[in-house]
């Protein structure tokens, strides 16, 4: 059955993959962290674009498509056994995953478009139209899957696989981690043995939070400067931590001063520094009073403090910097380009490498106003001695 979509972009089928073989009984519930509970309900997602010359023997002309659609289904049902919670269903009355293998859903469809023009003049505001669901679309009393795929056919041949994951169950480093062992069953190589599950609830459970002003908003509200960390590497090895899938990022944060009516002229490399030296202060030891002495929560309730009081303004930045996206690779080589569409959120930066890795795009939302003025200033980067 077809079903129609705007933009330029054709629905041909939905379906729920399963995993290849049932979850164990002992491995049904999963619980969530903290670190978990505290993301915000809206889906991570990346779009991963392969030319057609990539793709040359395996897509010519009107070659039927369902073979390569039945290819990655297989494959995709496979690397589900290795990451069952992703099948699963969430239980927010007791947060906890209910890994019950009801499914990823996989989206097949048409890009009436080449994608050699699309690469060429990117609009941003139509890439959502690649994706399978609204990144900000509601994941947290279960409405929809907590893994969802769209494969787009381009008219030329080439192929754009949209990938959106509930940010409630894994971070961005999660997401690479699951496309990267997908692609490697679907090219007939083992993938890398999944990482574990639970790890971060063992060290951050989830508690309640009925009585504090913190929840998942403080990422989309107004609160201050802040930026996502990945502390997996920051965690003594006894921890396990770097072999936890899912959640591993604190927030950290650096305050500038308030500058009204002229007062100070705050200068961009003190900001940068202050950030710095915050996101340093992250390291073995505060992981360990995060977890010994609610540290962590603490900090962030003096973040959701500010927030409430509505005297500051927030940016928020996160860097998916050296993140393997470029290594997924389904048999059709590497894909030309990786991009994000999630910038939804007012104030928000996400930095990722670029294919040679020499170089970082910033994926930046800003008011029109702002954006401008943030333009003119880069426009002076490298003009000044």
């Amino acid at each position: 059955m077809d079903y129609t979509c705007n933009g330029g972009v054709k629905i041909i089928s939905k379906e729920l993959i399963k995993p290849s073989s049932p979850t164990p009984n002992h491995l049904k519930n999963l619980k969530l962290s903290l670190l978990d509970q505290l993301s915000p309900p809206v889906y991570i997602s990346l779009i991963f674009f392969y030319e057609a010359d990539e793709l040359k023997g395996l897509i010519d002309g009107n070659t039927d498509h369902a073979q390569i659609c039945q290819h990655l289904k297989q494959s995709l049902s496979n690397t589900l056994t290795l990451f069952y919670p992703l099948a699963g269903k969430i239980d927010p009355d007791n947060f906890t995953i209910d890994c019950n293998d009801n499914g990823v859903e996989f989206i097949e469809a048409r890009a009436q478009a080449r994608l050699k023009d699309i690469l060429h003049d990117p609009k941003l505001d139509q890439f959502q139209q690649y994706l399978p669901v609204d990144p900000l679309g509601g994941i947290y009393r279960g409405e929809g899957t907590l893994f969802m795929l769209q494969i787009n056919f381009f008219d030329c041949g080439g192929i754009a696989i949209g990938a959106c994951i509930s940010h409630i169950v894994a971070d961005g480093s999660s997401l690479v981690e699951f496309m990267n062992a997908w692609a490697s069953t679907c090219r007939g190589q083992k993938p890398k043995p999944a990482k574990k599950f639970g790890v971060m609830a063992n060290y951050f459970p989830a508690r309640d939070l009925s009585d504090s002003n913190i929840s998942p908003s403080i990422l989309m509200g107004n609160d201050k400067l802040v930026t996502k960390v990945n502390i997996r590497s920051r965690a003594n090895a006894s921890l396990e931590m770097e072999h936890a899938f899912g959640n591993g990022y604190f927030l950290a944060a650096a305050y500038s001063p308030d500058c009204d009516e002229g007062s100070c002229v705050p200068q961009l490399h003190e900001l940068v520094s202050k950030l710095r030296r915050a996101i340093r202060r992250v390291d073995y030891e505060y992981v360990q009073e995060a977890q010994d002495e609610d540290r962590y929560l603490s900090d962030l309730g003096e973040l959701s403090d500010l927030a409430t009081q509505g005297e500051v303004e927030a940016f928020v930045f996160s860097s998916w910097c050296r993140f393997p996206f470029y290594e997924v690779d389904f048999g059709w080589g590497r894909p030309v380009w990786v991009c994000t569409t999630a910038l939804l959120l007012n104030n928000l930066a996400i930095l990722m490498s670029t294919r040679s890795g020499d170089g970082i795009e910033t994926w930046i939302n800003l008011l029109p106003d702002k954006l401008e003025a943030f333009e003119n200033e880069f426009k002076l980067i490298g003009t000044i001695n």
